[in-house]
């Protein structure tokens, strides 16, 4: 089996001859958003900017619907990808020697941060940063993917923090048009066939955040932009991707005629994750269960 790198609400083949990571689709053409096997759905760094000298903690959200038991292998890479990649080919390379460094295994891991010539990275992405690749190698039965994350180095400055989701609602209409917000989480929420269910997450105060850039010979403020990722073993959504604090997205059973059904059995769970992404490497994520009928 080909190793597979599956993140971000993106399905990427490792190809043969090339590091694809922008590239080849599941054969199966199915949306990236519904959740079948054994999938990386994000990582995420606590902290997601680190100085040299300092750790963070990495976590895995691996999932396997057929319920096999999970291992994850973590390893960072130091070399330096060539321009316009986010990772050096050799960095997945079974003889890469000392350049990649085993970090254990287990659902998480403790990381310190190496001294790093960042001059030797080019220039920094818009947000001023520089990253280096973390690499999560799940395996579940036959079943491999591998997670690819880039971690933020902190080259001065404050340090990004973790977006932190505060509740998944269910969005109605009530008497006069208005909204009544039911927590996701409430114990007997249902949802039937043909059903169509406004869900909107919300932050936590200060979740979204500020910070300096370089432009030119000045320094301008910058705000942070986020991104949603949507996941299902069932039915389907409006959008597999929203950005911002906004738009609500819409969870259908079934999803839109030219998908897949993904309907389950009558009394079935449906497991759903949400994932938020700021623009500087900040992850967190929310996991919720619903009962079909």
């Amino acid at each position: 089996m080909r190793a597979m790198v599956r993140l971000s609400g993106l399905f990427v083949r490792i190809c043969a001859t090339a590091l694809a990571l922008s590239g080849c689709r599941s054969a199966t053409f199915e949306p990236a958003s519904f959740v079948a096997g054994l999938r990386v759905l994000a990582v995420k760094a606590e902290p997601p900017d680190v100085a040299p000298d300092a750790s963070t903690t990495l976590t895995a959200l691996a999932v396997d619907t057929e319920g096999r038991p999970i291992s994850i292998a973590w390893s960072v890479c130091l070399l330096v990808p060539p321009l316009g990649k986010t990772l050096h080919p050799d960095c997945l390379a079974d003889d890469a020697g000392a350049s990649v460094i085993a970090l254990g295994t287990g659902p998480d891991a403790s990381f310190t941060m190496p001294a790093i010539d960042l001059s030797a990275y080019g220039r920094s992405d818009t947000t001023g940063g520089f990253y280096i690749p973390i690499l999560a190698r799940a395996a579940a039965g036959d079943a491999t993917v591998t997670a690819l994350y880039q971690l933020r180095v902190n080259s001065g400055g404050a340090l990004n923090q973790n977006p932190a989701f505060e509740n998944l609602f269910v969005v109605t209409s009530g008497d006069g048009g208005v909204e009544i917000l039911t927590p996701l989480d409430d114990a007997g929420l249902v949802i039937r066939e043909r059903d169509e269910w406004t869900l909107r997450p919300t932050f936590a105060d200060g979740g979204i955040e500020t910070y300096t850039v370089r432009s030119g010979d000045a320094s301008v403020d910058a705000t942070e932009t986020m991104s949603i990722s949507w996941f299902a073993t069932a039915g389907g959504w409006s959008s597999e991707r929203t950005y911002g604090t906004g738009p609500d997205v819409v969870f259908k059973m079934p999803p839109r005629a030219d998908e897949p059904a993904h309907v389950p059995d009558s009394g079935a769970l449906i497991d759903i994750w949400v994932v938020v992404r700021d623009n500087r490497g900040g992850v967190d994520y929310v996991h919720r269960t619903l009962r079909f009928e």
